[in-house]
């Protein structure tokens, strides 16, 4: 959601680099990277206790900001009341799941096999459907938050953001053979890094 904005504003601060973004699935993408056909890609990256969740053989993983499982409650759920959650605690209800028609991102509902399985999961295709369906109090709804966002992304009267404390956690980054990287791609991420909290937070630079 947030790296079209950032490749915009680069594309003003640096109008000489001519910038070509190419989206891709997860496995095509570190299949280029790691056969050295793209010198790197753009990444999330799932780690449990610790530990990297999608493989990679050659490629590293660099993070550039770390986000907070958060899980959106209802309030006809008794979770409702707790200032802090659990997956396992999250997992003994129903989810919403939100997957775009032709999503090639991944599911975070595939990570959650380890944990338990929730009794019902509702896929919908739309964020307004995520709303709808929170509001009626159908089921929980899992969401990442950018760590300068408000965590209350709906601010539905019924339901309550509640941080979910537990050992999966979600890094953006990207991925590549090496950790420097020749210009001008090297300059884009500088530039991501020294300007990724005032862009995302609508402060002028």
């Amino acid at each position: 959601l947030f790296l079209p904005k950032l490749i915009s504003h680069f594309c003003q601060y640096a109008p000489q680099i001519d910038s070509q973004l190419i989206a891709m699935p997860y496995n095509e993408l570190v299949e280029n990277v790691e056969a050295a056909n793209i010198p790197y890609g753009f990444f999330d990256q799932y780690y449990k206790q610790g530990h990297p969740i999608i493989p990679l053989k050659n490629a590293v993983f660099y993070p550039l900001f770390h986000y907070q499982l958060v899980c959106q409650v209802p309030d006809k759920f008794p979770i409702h009341k707790y200032a802090s959650l659990t997956l396992e605690s999250v997992l003994h209800y129903p989810l919403i799941e939100s997957t775009p028609f032709n999503s090639r991102t991944l599911s975070l509902l595939e990570f959650l096999n380890g944990y338990a399985k929730p009794p019902k999961i509702f896929q919908v295709d739309r964020p307004s459907m995520v709303q709808e369906f929170l509001s009626a109090g159908i089921g929980l709804f899992l969401s990442m938050a950018l760590p300068f966002h408000d965590i209350d992304r709906f601010h539905l009267k019924n339901v309550r953001a509640i941080p979910v404390v537990d050992d999966l956690e979600e890094y953006f980054g990207f991925i590549s053979l090496t950790p420097t990287l020749n210009q001008p791609h090297q300059q884009l991420i500088d530039y991501i890094r020294e300007n990724l909290h005032i862009l995302l937070t609508g402060q002028s630079l």
